[in-house]
């Protein structure tokens, strides 16, 4: 639901600065394409975050590179679609993992959760980031034991929460 969401913020705030409905769908289409692209670029951004974090700069500008010149990459990123979006959420989610895992982190880690959660609502089946919330979540636990338990248990809260309201609201709606 959150592409939904987004792109009626972009229907609102571009009736609201141009003081007219849209006629045609060309209108905010473009708008959407466009921050279809702002989010490819900080995808990128990710990407050779990730890079960095499994082989330094050279693998950073590599990843960056690889990953900015991908076919589908090219094709899909400035589509009005929730691609791009999808894109963003798992990338982040992903680095925010290896962050977690580096520093031993409760805190990068419910960053990774939240992202998890942001490709779960842009797009249904990217359960991946929650696979690897939990590898980090049991070393976490496994070096810090019982001093992990409280963060752990916060997080596990969260996403439940987010859990329940996504089936709420797809029940709701009649999915």
């Amino acid at each position: 639901p959150l592409y939904i969401w987004l792109h009626g913020a972009v229907q609102s705030v571009f009736e609201s600065v141009t003081q007219r409905p849209w006629y045609t769908p060309p209108d905010y289409i473009h708008i959407l394409r466009m921050v279809a692209l702002v989010a490819g670029v900080v995808t990128t951004a990710f990407i050779v975050a990730i890079g960095w974090q499994l082989g330094g700069a050279i693998a950073a500008f590599f990843a960056g590179l690889l990953w900015a010149f991908a076919p589908i990459v090219v094709d899909n990123n400035t589509l009005a679609i929730a691609d791009p979006f999808g894109y963003l959420a798992c990338a982040a989610a992903v680095a925010f993992a290896l962050r977690a895992w580096k520093k031993t982190s409760l805190v990068w880690l419910f960053a990774c959760l939240l992202a998890g959660i942001v490709s779960l609502y842009v797009k249904y089946w990217t359960l991946y980031p929650f696979f690897l919330w939990l590898i980090v979540a049991l070393r976490i636990l496994w070096q810090q034991r019982r001093r992990a338990l409280p963060g752990l248990g916060l997080h596990i809260i969260v996403g439940a929460a987010a859990a329940a309201a996504l089936l709420r609201y797809l029940t709701t709606a009649g999915l």
